[in-house]
C-alpha cells in the first residue's frame, strides 16, 4: 500500500478554493461604465495639463514678464457715500503686508479729473 493521497479521494483539494478577487464584495468593484468614466477623465487630466492649461509649477507664474500696470476701477464718494465729481489729488500705495509702514511701490496724482469713477 502506498502513501500517496489520490486527490479525488480529499475532500478539501477537490473543492476550487477562492480567489482572492472572489472574496472582495461585488458592491466595492466597479461597473464598467464607472471604470471607463474614471479612464476618460484621468485622460483629460493628463492631456489638460500637457497643454499648459494646467499648471503643475507654481513658480511659472512668478516668472512671467510684468506689463508694468494694474487694471483697477473705483468710486470715490464724500461722507454721506455721494459720488464726488471734479479734480482731486490722489495717491496709491502697495504694501507687502496690512502692517506695512514702507509701500513697496506709489504713485500721486496731482491733478486726477473724477467723475464719478476712477
Amino acid at each position: 500500500m502506498s502513501n500517496q493521497i489520490n486527490p479525488s479521494e480529499n475532500p478539501s483539494t477537490s473543492q476550487a478554493q477562492p480567489s482572492r478577487l472572489s472574496r472582495i464584495p461585488k458592491a466595492w468593484l466597479p461597473t464598467p461604465g464607472n471604470a471607463l468614466f474614471t479612464l476618460c477623465v484621468l485622460f483629460l487630466l493628463l492631456s489638460v495639463q500637457s497643454v499648459g492649461a494646467l499648471s503643475s509649477n507654481q513658480q511659472v507664474a512668478n516668472t512671467l514678464p510684468s506689463r508694468g500696470m494694474i487694471d483697477y476701477q473705483g468710486q470715490l464718494t464724500d461722507t454721506d457715500n455721494q459720488p464726488l465729481d471734479g479734480n482731486y489729488r490722489m495717491r496709491f500705495a502697495l504694501y507687502d503686508s496690512a502692517d506695512a509702514e514702507t509701500p513697496l511701490w506709489e504713485e500721486e496724482w496731482s491733478e486726477a479729473s473724477i467723475e464719478n469713477l476712477f
